[in-house]
C-alpha cells in the first residue's frame, strides 16, 4: 500500500487508469491505490508524477493568508456550527472587540470568537496568549459559543452568515491574524474545509475543498499571502538524466557537443521568465557553465552559452522568447545534490522537488 503520508509518489504507485492519466489531470484514490471519486486528491504533473493535492491545478496552496485588519471571509454558513480554526494573531488591538469567527453582523462582544485587548477572548473569563499559533474549537448553538471547552451563554443566534477574520457591525473589527486552515461543522457533518491558497489570477483566498468553491475577501484591500506549501524547486533529482554534454560556444551561439569529462542537468522553463539557480558550493571550486535552448539538449543542437565560474552559487537569468530548457554543466556531479531552480530573482533556501511542508 501506498503510503499517503508522503508528499510526492510516482504515478506507478497506483493502480489501474492512473498510469495514462495526462499531465495536469485531478484524480482520487482510496487507501490502496485504486480510484475512489471519494478518495484522497492527487494531481498528475510533469513525468507522471502524482502530488497530493488539496487545491486544483494552477491554484497554489500557501501555509497561511493573513489580514490586516479589513479583510475577511463570508462562509455562507448560518446557524449552529462546530468549527476547527488553526490561526495566531499577528496585532494587538486597543480596547474595541475584534472578531476571528462571528456573525457578519454580530453587535455584542458575546457574539462571536473575538480578540480583545492583548488577548483572545473565548468565553466568559478564559482568554488565550494572541501571539502563539493554536487550535481552536469554537462552537455556536443557538444560546450559547464555547471556545476550547469553555462556554458562556451570552451568545445571541442571528440569522447572518459566520465570517472568518471578523464582523462588519458597528465599533467591531476585523482580526489581523495568520489564518492557517479552518473547517466548519453541522454535527458530524463537514461542511466547510478552508485551505489558503491563490488561484491562478493571484487572487488570494480560501478554497473549500468540500464545495469546490474559492472564497475571496468580502472587506476592503487584500489579504497577504503566506510562503507557498510546495517547493519552488523546479528540478528533480531523483528524476533526471545526468548528460555528457558540454557547450561549444562562439559568443552568444553555440551548440551542444559529447564530452565524457562533462556532467550537466537540463530543466523545463517557460520563455520569457526571470528564474534563479543555486546550490551549496561548499568549498568546490569547479567552473558551472550554462545554457539554454528550445529543445532538449542533445549533441550538435543549438543552444546559448554562459559561463558562471568558480566562486558563484547562484546565477539569475531571464530566459528567451525562444527557450524551452536551460542546462548546467561543471566536471563532477556533486552540484546536483544541493541544487535549486525557482522563478523569480531571489534565490530561497532549499528544498527538495515536490516537497510540501504544509502535510
Amino acid at each position: 500500500n501506498t503510503n499517503y503520508s508522503d508528499s510526492l509518489v510516482t504515478a506507478e504507485t497506483v493502480n489501474t487508469g492512473v498510469i495514462n492519466a495526462v499531465n495536469s489531470s485531478l484524480i482520487r484514490v482510496d487507501e490502496n491505490g485504486d480510484q475512489d471519486p471519494n478518495g484522497i486528491l492527487w494531481e498528475i504533473q510533469d513525468n507522471l508524477v502524482a502530488i497530493n493535492a488539496k487545491v486544483p491545478y494552477g491554484y497554489t496552496e500557501l501555509q497561511y493568508i493573513e489580514s490586516t485588519g479589513t479583510q475577511y471571509i463570508d462562509t455562507g454558513i448560518t446557524g449552529s456550527t462546530n468549527a476547527v480554526i488553526d490561526m495566531q494573531g499577528t496585532a494587538r488591538p486597543d480596547t474595541t472587540v475584534v472578531f476571528m469567527l462571528a456573525p457578519i453582523n454580530a453587535t455584542a462582544y458575546q457574539n462571536g470568537f473575538g480578540q480583545y485587548s492583548d488577548q483572545i477572548a473565548g468565553a466568559g473569563n478564559t482568554s488565550f496568549d494572541i501571539a502563539t499559533r493554536r487550535i481552536y474549537n469554537v462552537s455556536y448553538t443557538s444560546n450559547s459559543l464555547t471556545v476550547n471547552g469553555f462556554t458562556t451563554s451570552y451568545y445571541i443566534a442571528n440569522n447572518a452568515n459566520l465570517a472568518l477574520f471578523g464582523s462588519t457591525a458597528t465599533n467591531r473589527r476585523i482580526a489581523n491574524a495568520k489564518l492557517y486552515s479552518a473547517k466548519i461543522y453541522n454535527n458530524d457533518t463537514l461542511l466547510r474545509n478552508f485551505i489558503p491558497a491563490k488561484n491562478p489570477n493571484n487572487v488570494i483566498g480560501m478554497y473549500d475543498t468540500v464545495s469546490g468553491t474559492f472564497f475571496t475577501n468580502q472587506g476592503n484591500g487584500d489579504f497577504t499571502a503566506g510562503p507557498s506549501c510546495i517547493s519552488p524547486n523546479l528540478f528533480d533529482k531523483n528524476n533526471t538524466t545526468v548528460l555528457n554534454l558540454g557547450i561549444t560556444a562562439n559568443g552568444d551561439v553555440g551548440y551542444y557537443s559529447t564530452n565524457s569529462a562533462r556532467y550537466g542537468v537540463a530543466v523545463k522553463v517557460n520563455p520569457n521568465t526571470t528564474y534563479t539557480w543555486s546550490f551549496n558550493r561548499g568549498t568546490q571550486n569547479a567552473y558551472i557553465n550554462f545554457g539554454e535552448s528550445a529543445d532538449y539538449p542533445t549533441n550538435g543542437g543549438a543552444c546559448s552559452y554562459v559561463a558562471i565560474g568558480t566562486s558563484s552559487s547562484t546565477y539569475t537569468f531571464t530566459t528567451k522568447s525562444t527557450t524551452n530548457y536551460v542546462y548546467f554543466y561543471t566536471t563532477n556531479t556533486d552540484f546536483i545534490n544541493t541544487m535549486q531552480i525557482e522563478e523569480g530573482s531571489t534565490a530561497t533556501t532549499y528544498r527538495p522537488y515536490g516537497e510540501n511542508i504544509c502535510y
